[in-house]
This record gives structure tokens, C-alpha cells and sequence, in this order.
């Protein structure tokens, strides 16, 4: 069942994330966003810690940060609008 939710993660990631200079992009928004797409389409989803790690394996050149030391963030990137 893991390779079946990290499929469904990196499906998630192709169709939701789009690169934008300048931009930030909260996890927290990132997977509040992915479960309601597994929601929606009736998948498992992976945990908020899988979901990030899924996010640096396939986007290895997209830049993750904190903000006030405890937020973290994806840099020049954006969710696409539906």
C-alpha cells in the first residue's frame, strides 16, 4: 500500500504544483491541499512528514526553508488554481 500512496503523492505533486520565481508555498497549504484531492478522488494519503518527503525527491531543486523557525516553506513555487 506505501508505493500506491507515494504514486498517488507524486501524481498529487504533477498535477497541483506549479513553479513561479518569488513565490512561497506553505506545507501546511501544500497538505491541506493534497488531502482533499485524496479525498475527493478516494485515495490514502501519506503523512504531512511523507508528503514532504515525496516533495524533495521529486522536486529536488525546489528550495524548502522555515519562517520563524518553525513554518516550512517551498520556495518559487505555487499551488495551481482549479
Amino acid at each position: 500500500m506505501k508505493n500506491k500512496r507515494v504514486s498517488v503523492a507524486e501524481k498529487y505533486l504533477a498535477e497541483s504544483i506549479i513553479r513561479e520565481e518569488g513565490t512561497t508555498l506553505p506545507h501546511v497549504n501544500l497538505y491541506s491541499d493534497y488531502r482533499q484531492f485524496c479525498s475527493r478522488y478516494g485515495f490514502p494519503a501519506t503523512s504531512h512528514q511523507g508528503l514532504g518527503r515525496v516533495f524533495a525527491r521529486v522536486m529536488p531543486d525546489v528550495e524548502r526553508s522555515r519562517i520563524w523557525n518553525r513554518r516550512v516553506v517551498w520556495k518559487n513555487v505555487r499551488l495551481r488554481v482549479s
